[in-house]
Parts: C-alpha cells; sequence; structure tokens
C-alpha cells in the first residue's frame, strides 16, 4: 500500500483560513475575551519526581519511573 503524500493547501484554501482565523480573533477582542494563554505548567509533587534528576515519573507495575528516559535508576 502506498502512502499518500498530503497536498499543499491552494491558495484559495489559505486565504480563507486566514481571513477566518483574523475574523474569529476580531470577534474575540470585540466581545472582550482575552486571548487564551497557554495553562500554567502542573507543579509535580516531591514524591511524584524522581531522585536522580527531578523530573517527572509514572507509574509502573515495578515502580516509579523517570519519564524523561535519560537514565537508570
Amino acid at each position: 500500500m502506498r502512502h499518500r503524500r498530503p497536498t499543499k493547501p491552494s491558495p484559495e484554501l489559505q486565504r480563507h483560513r486566514q481571513v477566518r482565523a483574523d475574523y474569529l480573533r476580531d470577534l474575540a477582542r470585540i466581545q472582550g475575551k482575552a486571548d487564551p494563554s497557554p495553562p500554567s505548567p502542573r507543579e509535580i509533587p516531591p514524591e511524584e519526581r524522581c531522585t536522580t534528576c527531578g523530573g517527572p515519573t509514572f507509574v509502573m507495575s515495578y515502580g516509579r519511573v523517570c519519564s524523561l528516559g535519560l537514565h537508570d535508576g
């Protein structure tokens, strides 16, 4: 089975998307809605941190594993 490369959007479609994005942005500004800001990163409790590097961990059947994957242990 061949993999099909995605086709490049036509100039008409690109313009349509840009006009729509501009419209929605201006509408949100008129309605007084703030631009969506990214959520603040979750604070990791000390018991969920890696003891070696301090990064986040995830639970496996045999214990917690560093999710950064940079080291063993």
